[in-house]
């Protein structure tokens, strides 16, 4: 008994400090309130000030790849410390390098800001599903909703000191918030031993919470989660990145979560100014997207938890159902109906990027999750890229940007094809399972 509770007592304190540290791994979604000052001060043109954006994606997709191959080989403590120290350091060598040439300013705030983002990001996740085997949807929920909230915080504090001090003070100021919270949050860190820990981390949080959920009227978390993945508990195979990227379930995960995400970036860049548009006052476009942001970071926690009791599949599915219908208001109203819809999109865009890193190690095993779950992300940079050239190419041959909300819905329904392909290959490999240990038994 003591030994659960100081193990409960570790790993709650490793949630703390991991969802601190990564709270600020959300900022380069604020992107878009510091692009005007820098354009204004570097004399850059948009589509300058833009790549420093989308870069920042880049780079953290390969962060996450290349630091959860690290941690899963090595000290996820010692990969946490490398990328807080490039996350936090290039921001605040950016600061000096608003230039005429923003060369310099994509290699510290874009490469160095985003890698380094990617491998805190991959460490932290993957080390919280390691500590909580039983409810591994909630743990990376929590993780990615202190992401999510980010924006919501950032984005004032961001403009008051843009307004005050120009980039270069607001770039030093949050440069040093983030180094602080990287080095407070990496005292409390620590990841579970491989073998023997592990093992108790199994009996001890998996007991606690199995009997807290029968308490409440739930079912026991590894029936549930092996129902819910087509494999049985105890049975999970771990593949390494190797062998998940020669399996069709990969691509299937891979498709879903790039369809899934189209709708929401899409209408992200143009939700305000499309609102208003449409003759929706500015103070109700902008509570939109603010709602919109709680919206998300209520979905990161809710839905993944949600799952850990009834399954991940049905939850995805029912987001990327509400995803095509508010595509398809979206594409109609000319109303408050598309503020409705656009608070929808956000909270959906929450749901899959909530539900996805316990998804994939659902399918794949916890061994390698933090590589593993960095190449499923390669969807997100293939969606970055994809939604302004589709929506340039709509609009640039004269159709409007209702055309463009439209086409989310059709991307909706093929992510919801992928996942049906997903689930059944799924139930293909469970049932074949099920014949070999039968034929082992005889």
């Amino acid at each position: 008994m003591e030994q659960t509770k100081i193990m409960n007592r570790r790993r709650n304190l490793m949630m703390v400090s991991g969802a601190f540290i990564i709270f600020f791994t959300g900022f380069p979604h604020v992107w878009s309130i510091y692009q005007p000052y820098v354009m204004e001060q570097a004399g850059w043109s948009q589509g300058q000030a833009s790549m420093c954006f989308y870069l920042a994606l880049a780079a953290f997709v390969f962060g996450n790849i290349i630091g959860g191959r690290m941690q899963d080989r090595g000290n996820p403590r010692k990969v946490l410390w490398y990328g807080g120290y490039l996350f936090s350091g290039g921001i605040l060598f950016s600061a000096f390098l608003i230039t005429p040439s923003p060369i310099f300013f994509y290699i510290t705030y874009g490469i160095m800001q985003g890698f380094g983002q990617g491998m805190v990001y991959t460490t932290i996740i993957s080390t919280a599903q390691k500590w909580f085997r039983d409810r591994p949807g909630f743990a990376s929920g929590v993780i990615v909703t202190a992401n999510g909230l980010c924006g919501f915080f950032l984005a004032p504090i961001s403009r008051r000191l843009l307004a005050d001090g120009g980039p270069k003070l607001a770039l030093l100021l949050i440069g040093l918030a983030i180094a602080a919270a990287w080095l407070a949050g990496c005292l409390l860190f620590a990841a579970p031993e491989q073998q023997g820990a592990e093992a108790e981390m199994d009996e001890a949080g998996g007991a606690g919470s199995a009997a807290e959920m029968k308490a409440a009227g739930g079912a026991e978390p590894a029936a549930k989660m092996g129902a819910a993945y087509g494999q049985e508990p105890g049975t999970q195979r771990q593949y390494a990145s190797g062998e998940m990227i020669r399996t069709k379930k990969f691509y299937y995960l891979l498709f879903t979560m790039l369809f899934g995400l189209l709708s929401y970036f899409l209408v992200s860049p143009v939700s305000q100014s499309y609102q208003i548009s449409l003759g929706i006052p500015e103070a109700a476009a902008v509570s939109a997207v603010m709602f919109g942001s709680v919206m998300n970071a209520g979905m990161r926690l809710a839905l993944p938890t949600l799952a850990d009791r009834i399954g991940r599949v049905p939850c995805i599915r029912a987001v990327l159902l509400m995803a095509a219908a508010a595509m398809a208001v979206l594409g109609t109203a000319r109303s408050y109906g598309a503020t409705a819809a656009v608070i929808v999109i956000y909270g959906c865009y929450g749901g899959i990027m909530g539900s996805f890193p316990a998804f994939t190690s659902s399918i794949f095993g916890i061994r390698h999750m933090g590589e593993n779950y960095g190449y499923v992300m390669l969807g997100i940079v293939i969606a970055t890229f994809a939604a302004p050239g589709i929506t340039g190419i709509l609009t640039g041959n004269g159709y409007g940007m209702r055309t463009v909300f439209l086409m989310g819905v059709g991307f909706a329904v093929l992510a919801f094809v992928c996942l049906t392909l997903l689930e059944r290959e799924l139930k293909m490999e469970k049932r074949a399972g099920t014949g070999e240990d039968l034929q082992k038994a005889e």
